[in-house]
C-alpha cells in the first residue's frame, strides 16, 4: 500500500494521524506488555547536519529524479531505531519532527537542520503505541493502556497516566480531553488533567480509524459497521449521527462543514457536521483504502479503478479524474500543485485542470510528507529521514 504521510494544509494531530495510519498498514504490529518506562537525552546526531554526504551515509539519493518534482535535497536526519527495529510512527511540527520505532524509542530531530535533539525509550519493545500526538509544548504519546507525556523541547516525561479502556486509534485532543476509539465500540474521553475517564460514548461495532476535531470541541468518528457521529466533546450530546453501509479503511475529514469519509462500502460521502444529513454519495467501482484529502477548494480520493479523482466538496460534483495514475494517495499541495504518492513514484498535478505536470520514481522511499514552506520529508528504507525544499 502506498505510505504518503499528511500534507501541509492539517493540524499537527491530523497530520500524525495520516501517517500513523500508512505506516501501520505497511508494517507488522507488536504485542502489547506492561514493560516501565523510561527517559534518556541524547547528544546531537553528528552525521545529521546539512553538509553530511547522504551516499557516505548510506542513504543514496537520486538528485535528478528529486529535481523532476522542483526539489533539492536539504538534510538527511537520523533517529535512534533499535536493532532489527523500523519507524512506525511520524509527527511534525513547526520546529520538531518526532519519530517512533517500533521498539518504542522516540526521536526529537531539529526541524531545520536535521539535528537529533534529543531521544526517550518510552515503554518496553512489546507495547503497543497508537499514535503520537504533539499538543503545544508536550508531545501524547499513548500507548494502548498508559498516556504518556513528554516535554516536546526536552523529552522529558512530564505525565503518566493509566487508561480505563484499552484504546485502539490516535486520539483527538480537545482541550484536556484526548478521546481514543476501542475496539468495543466506545469512544472515551481521558481528562489529562484529572487523569481520569469524562466519559463513554458507544457506537455500533469496533472503533478503528481515529476520531477528529470537527468544529472547537466538535469530534467525528466512524465505526467498523458504519455508524457514523458527531459529538460536543465537552459532555458527549451527539449533535449529529447517521449510518453508512460499510466501516472505513482510511482516515476520515473536515471542511468544519462536513465529515468527509472515505468507505470500505465503495462509496464517498459528505455529512454535515451539525446534524448529520447525508449531502452527497459518490459510488465507485473499488473499496477505497486511500485516504481522502482537501487541497484547492476540492476534495480529492484515490482508487484502483477511477484513478485520482477530484471533486466538489459541497455538491460532490466531478471536477476531473486521472484514471491512468491508478491508486495513489494524494499527499497535499506542494507550490500550489497536488503531490501523489503510490509508495514508488511521486506524481504532481495541476490540481485545477487535472493534468499530471510532473513524474519521479523514488525508489528506496517509504513515505513522504508535505512540511511547511513547501518542505517535503521522506522516510527512508534504512529508517533515515531526509528533507527537500523547493528549488
Amino acid at each position: 500500500m502506498p505510505l504518503p504521510f499528511c500534507r501541509s494544509n492539517l493540524s499537527s494531530a491530523a497530520c500524525a494521524g495520516l501517517g500513523a495510519f500508512l505506516l501501520a498498514a505497511a508494517l507488522p504490529a507488536c504485542a502489547s506488555t506492561g514493560a516501565a518506562s523510561q527517559s534518556t537525552t541524547a547528544q546531537a546526531s553528528e552525521p545529521a547536519n546539512r553538509t553530511a554526504n547522504p551516499s557516505a551515509a548510506g542513504v543514496p539519493i537520486d538528485h535528478a529524479a528529486w529535481r523532476e518534482l522542483g526539489l533539492a535535497w536539504d538534510w538527511a536526519g537520523f533517529p535512534v531505531v533499535s536493532e532489527g527495529g523500523f519507524i512506525s510512527d511520524f509527527a511534525l511540527t513547526e520546529d520538531r519532527l518526532f519519530i517512533q520505532e517500533s521498539a518504542s524509542i522516540v526521536s526529537a530531530l531539529d526541524a531545520t537542520t536535521g539535528r537529533l535533539d534529543w531521544t526517550v525509550e518510552v515503554a518496553g519493545p512489546l507495547t503497543r503505541f497508537v499514535g503520537m500526538v504533539p499538543d503545544g509544548t508536550r508531545l501524547l504519546v499513548p500507548s494502548e493502556s498508559e498516556l504518556y507525556e513528554f516535554a516536546s523541547s526536552t523529552g522529558n516525561l512530564m505525565s503518566r497516566q493509566k487508561l480505563t479502556r484499552v484504546v485502539n486509534t490516535r486520539p483527538a485532543v480537545v482541550g484536556s480531553l484526548a478521546i481514543f476509539g476501542t475496539a468495543s465500540g466506545e469512544l472515551i474521553a481521558h481528562d489529562r488533567d484529572l487523569g481520569l475517564t469524562r466519559w463513554r460514548y458507544a457506537l455500533s461495532g469496533p472503533i478503528k480509524s481515529e476520531p477528529i476535531v470537527l468544529d472547537g470541541t466538535i469530534i467525528g468518528a466512524v465505526s467498523d459497521d458504519g455508524d457514523v457521529i458527531a459529538l460536543d466533546a465537552s459532555n458527549a450530546a451527539a449533535v449529529g449521527r447517521t449510518r453508512i453501509a460499510g466501516g472505513v479503511g482510511a482516515p476520515i475529514t473536515t471542511d468544519t462543514f462536513h465529515l468527509f469519509v472515505a468507505s470500505l462500502d465503495q462509496s464517498v460521502y459528505a455529512i454535515t457536521s451539525f446534524g448529520g444529513e447525508r449531502v452527497w454519495r459518490v459510488r465507485t467501482e473499488d473499496p477505497i483504502r486511500m485516504p481522502g484529502i482537501l487541497a484547492d477548494n476540492l476534495y480529492i480520493f484515490s482508487t484502483p479503478g477511477r484513478g485520482v479523482v477530484g471533486v466538489e466538496p459541497f455538491s460532490g460534483d466531478l471536477v476531473w479524474e486521472i484514471k491512468d495514475l491508478g491508486e495513489t494517495a494524494p499527499v497535499g499541495m506542494l507550490g500550489g500543485e497536488l503531490l501523489t504518492w503510490n509508495g514508488r513514484t511521486a506524481t504532481l498535478i495541476d490540481a485545477e485542470r487535472g493534468e499530471v505536470v510532473a513524474q519521479a520514481d523514488l525508489p528506496g522511499i517509504r513515505s513522504i510528507t508535505i512540511g511547511d514552506n513547501d518542505t517535503v520529508y521522506a522516510i527512508t528504507d534504512a529508517n533515515t529521514v531526509l528533507r527537500f525544499r523547493q528549488r
